[in-house]
């Protein structure tokens, strides 16, 4: 995609920024007036169907359709921060407590993996 071309996404928000672009779908946008709603970590898989947005203020994970924007799952954590995606598809989450852990999928749900 170029710099002006957006794909819409069906469960998306249009979002207008402060430059006055009105964007017609935005994943992960969150009406917390605070930083707590700020996103600390987004990773997507390459060719698995998820995409994965961390909030540390809100203690949570949510895992997204990456093509539709459909909310997956939401996962409650404490303090998601640093996210990545491996090779496998497999989540890497560090948390608040600088604990890392691994996730990995299921058809319809993520599961945790002890790492």
């Amino acid at each position: 995609m170029g710099h002006h071309n957006y794909a819409s996404i069906c469960a998306g928000h249009s979002y207008k920024v402060i430059n006055g672009i009105t964007y017609p779908s935005v994943i992960g946008y969150n009406t917390v007036a605070t930083n707590s709603g700020r996103i600390t970590g987004l990773a997507v898989q390459k060719t698995g169907n998820f995409l994965f947005v961390a909030r540390a203020g809100l203690n949570q994970l949510i895992v997204s359709n990456k093509t539709t924007g459909a909310l997956v799952q939401s996962i409650a954590m404490v303090r998601p921060r640093s996210i990545c995606v491996d090779a496998g598809n497999n989540l890497w989450v560090v948390t608040g407590t600088n604990k890392v852990s691994k996730y990995f999928f299921l058809p319809r749900r993520v599961s945790s993996a002890l790492a």
